[in-house]
């Protein structure tokens, strides 16, 4: 984008960062404008939002999921060597916590 800064996006507010989002998902942006004839909005979206989820279920030792807070949140054992006895037990909750493939735990 010429005469934008490259982390417009990282520094714009909350409410615009939501709306550029949004623009995209629904392929409200023209990527021919800015030179980049190929590229559809919708396909960025997707792309961007696969990335994240994938990030954000991913183990610690890639860098995102963070003191595996995702796995945390749903209940995810993460590495651990044996979880068979559980799989089969719906609606109990798992007693340990996550466990990183690198061995830290949450």
């Amino acid at each position: 984008m010429p005469g934008q800064s490259r982390h417009a996006f990282r520094l714009a507010r909350l409410p615009t960062r939501g709306q550029v989002l949004g623009q995209l998902q629904n392929g409200q942006i023209d990527f021919a404008a800015h030179g980049e004839p190929v590229l559809p909005g919708k396909l960025l979206f997707t792309d961007l939002l696969n990335h994240t989820r994938q990030g954000w279920l991913a183990d610690p030792i890639y860098g995102g999921n963070k003191g595996m807070k995702a796995w945390i949140a749903i209940g995810f054992p993460g590495a651990r060597a044996s979880y068979l006895e559980w799989v089969t037990q719906h609606n109990v909750a798992y007693p340990l916590g996550p466990v990183s493939l690198s061995g830290q735990r949450a």
